[in-house]
């Protein structure tokens, strides 16, 4: 497969960057570990690729009480950073926030850290339950300057299309076939896991959400540019013939998040 203009893999032009903040199970780090077991289970070619574990400070500026106590978190924080220097996250530095900003406002001082052209942002509430061939998509917005995200399936996006068309009455424009990707155009933007084009983010995602703390960029008006996720009838991309396919699947409620 080629890899763009400069003949660079995927695991050299992409960063991944997980963010997380104070939640029951803290200090816990269960929820970042099977989190980052799934990378490596299920993201191809991806091994050496940088990760930056953005954590959320835990004090939010209107005293809002949080979902685990400080001391919680700060075991958390701490267990996050023996994780990282025993080598169990991968190639993988931490940012650590003084103060609560919410995932919007942590996901763009993480951006400003990021120097790769793409970016594969992950909650820490989502793990990959499927093989992804994250190159095939990183070839496929290659090829097309017009794709600036590409989303990952989940149980509330399989039929996409259908369920645009039952549940709104819009009819999608047609799948687009690029690089050997089927892709599906999207109406909006979803936080959970996706691939977007960095300065894409800096420029026209973030600036366009004019977010406030706690706040994120899902669904909130403002140019977000064309839109795609992966065909889930595309069996090249998930490795099945199986057409009902996730890719991702929600932690929440399996372990008490």
């Amino acid at each position: 497969m080629a890899y763009g203009e400069a003949g660079a893999p995927p695991s050299d032009r992409l960063t991944i960057v997980v963010t997380t903040s104070p939640i029951p199970s803290h200090p816990s780090p269960v929820l970042l570990r099977t989190l980052f077991s799934s990378f490596q289970k299920h993201l191809l070619q991806l091994e050496r690729c940088q990760r930056l574990l953005v954590c959320d400070g835990f004090t939010h500026p209107e005293g809002r009480k949080q979902l685990c106590s400080e001391e919680a978190y700060e075991g958390f924080l701490a267990a996050a950073e023996e994780l990282c220097l025993q080598g169990e996250l991968g190639p993988c530095r931490i940012l650590r926030l003084g103060s609560c900003h919410g995932y919007g406002l942590a996901l763009t001082a993480a951006l400003k850290e990021v120097s790769t052209e793409y970016v594969l942002v992950v909650q820490h509430d989502w793990i990959f339950v499927r093989e992804v061939e994250i190159a095939r998509a990183v070839a496929a917005m290659d090829a097309d300057s017009d794709i600036k995200y590409i989303g990952m399936q989940s149980l509330t996006t399989l039929g996409y299309a259908r369920r645009m068309r039952l549940r709104y009455g819009l009819e999608l424009p047609p799948a687009r076939h690029v690089a050997g990707v089927c892709l599906v155009p999207q109406l909006l933007w979803y936080d959970k896991p996706h691939i977007c084009r960095t300065e894409h983010y800096r420029q026209v995602v973030l600036p366009a959400a004019r977010m406030d703390v706690c706040q994120n960029p899902e669904r909130r008006p403002g140019s977000r540019g064309i839109l795609f996720r992966f065909n889930n009838n595309n069996n090249n991309i998930n490795n099945s013939s199986n057409n009902n396919i996730r890719v991702i699947l929600t932690l929440r409620r399996r372990l008490g998040c």
